[in-house]
């Protein structure tokens, strides 16, 4: 119920059921006007509820007959009683099961309902259209499929997803309308198809941003949207069938159960040149918990474990570019815009919808040898860059000549486990001389820095005369 949290309606064989005092106790309308437990119509079932959000005694059902017939009925008096308004029939005379009605948020004059056979035998349905309350209907364009799922994007009710297919499969899954149902456009790229099982059976926006959509299917597992349905990925795929999905924290209702989404979630974003602001295309991103994707059109998008990780991003003419401390979590989005430049700079990484600063993680070698962008030693080695190498011009240049060569020497490296020991060791006077500058005082450091001028002096004198 829109505004009562204590009143709940369910829909059952035959009968549409309210409770008042949160399901303590329920009360029972015969919708189909026979006793659902004995006749030809025992199996009919309250397949989708939907409930007008300003007159809240008006509620409209959608009944399904198991392929044989179905209706949709609507209540004038809170679920009391219903009427039939609409009877499943399509333009070959042959009737058809309603799975789902849905009120526009913004007109609730505005009524949509779409059927069809989902299980054999395959009757194609329509998506019917009431502009006056479900007194009178229409077909809209979208006609001889099988409608499961509509959902109506609350912010504009103009842009509308329909969830469309057969149990066994179907060549195109999903329908978007960009004019409130008038036409209709396919919007399934990443869904497979005509892939067996492949049909929607549900549709959720994200509870915080419209822009992100889930989409279940029978059994190519649930799919997730971060740019209003133009592309779609895997999030999970549950080893049963799929019947309807919840994003108040992902949950699947599926033919084993209620099923809970927490291994894998969604990293998207875009990567933009820092200074023009311009997408960059076939940039790559990746993860350290094995996310690797490409961008296209400067957008980018990957299915990654949960957890904390570290986002880098690669492009030709750029610098390497990272994110640290993004969380990603189970069945949600975790949004990772990355500014890239093409000298060595700082970085803006989005964590939620927030803005945080940090430091590139280039160390390639460093990372390679102790096995982690987070160890002690490579934090160590990345601070004395910033704060004595990066300063000057030469030190930008030694950095530019280590990005260079490092990246493949790192790959060698890690191809080559034996080889770990030994380069720690040759790194040891690195990251002590890097220790003892970062942690002495001023004099020291200029001790120290005066020694190493000296012998670098003495050095070089040395070669001449030899």
């Amino acid at each position: 119920h829109p505004t009562d949290s204590q009143t709940i309606y369910a829909g059952l064989e035959g009968r549409f059921a309210k409770t008042t005092d949160g399901g303590f106790n329920w009360n029972y309308t015969q919708v189909l006007g026979l006793d659902p437990d004995s006749g030809p119509n025992t199996y009919n079932y309250v397949s989708d509820i939907a409930i007008n959000c300003s007159d809240t005694d008006t509620i409209f059902i959608s009944v399904n007959g198991f392929g044989r017939y179905g209706q949709i009925q609507k209540s004038n008096d809170s679920g009391a009683s219903f009427l039939n308004v609409l009877d499943g029939l399509n333009q070959s005379n042959e009737h058809y099961p309603f799975n789902v009605v849905a009120i526009d948020p913004s007109d609730h004059q505005h009524v949509f309902a779409g059927g069809g056979s989902f299980f054999a035998p395959k009757i194609p349905g329509d998506l019917w259209e009431s502009n006056d309350n479900g007194n009178t209907w229409q077909r809209t364009s979208l006609q001889n499929k099988i409608v499961n799922a509509i959902i109506i994007n609350p912010i504009s009710s103009d842009i509308i997803y329909t969830g469309v297919g057969y149990s066994g499969g179907t060549k195109a899954p999903l329908y978007k309308s960009k004019d409130g149902g008038n036409t209709w456009i396919k919007s399934y790229d990443g869904i497979p198809h005509p892939k067996a099982w492949n049909a929607v059976t549900d549709l959720e926006f994200h509870p915080e941003n419209t822009k992100v959509i889930y989409a279940g299917t029978l059994g190519r597992g649930v799919y997730i949207s971060p740019n209003q349905g133009k592309n779609w990925l895997n999030i999970e795929t549950p080893k049963y069938d799929v019947f309807a999905i919840s994003t108040s924290s992902l949950y699947a209702a599926t033919q084993g159960g209620l099923l809970q989404c927490t291994g894998t979630g969604l990293i998207a974003g875009q990567v933009k040149d820092a200074l023009s602001l311009s997408c960059i295309n076939n940039a790559t991103i990746f993860n350290d918990l094995g996310a690797k994707t490409i961008s296209v059109n400067g957008g980018y998008m990957m299915v990654s474990p949960s957890g904390t990780c570290v986002v880098t991003a690669i492009a030709d003419g750029y610098a390497h570019k990272t994110a640290g401390d993004i969380t990603v979590y189970g069945g949600d989005v975790t949004w990772v815009d990355i500014a890239m430049g093409s000298k060595v700079s700082e970085i803006s990484t989005t964590k939620q919808g927030s803005s945080h600063s940090g430091r590139d993680y280039q160390c390639f070698i460093a990372t390679a040898a102790y096995g982690s962008p987070m160890a002690e030693q490579v934090r160590m080695l990345r601070s004395f860059r910033d704060e004595y190498l990066l300063p000057c011009p030469l030190g930008q240049k030694l950095v530019s000549l280590y990005y260079a060569a490092g990246k493949p020497a790192a790959k060698f490296i890690e191809s080559h486990p034996s080889l770990k020991q030994p380069v720690r060791i040759f790194l040891y006077p690195v990251v002590g001389l890097a220790w003892l500058l970062l942690s002495a005082n001023a004099f020291t450091r200029g001790v120290l820095l005066g020694t190493c001028i000296i012998i670098g002096c003495a050095v070089a004198v040395r070669g001449r005369i030899l």
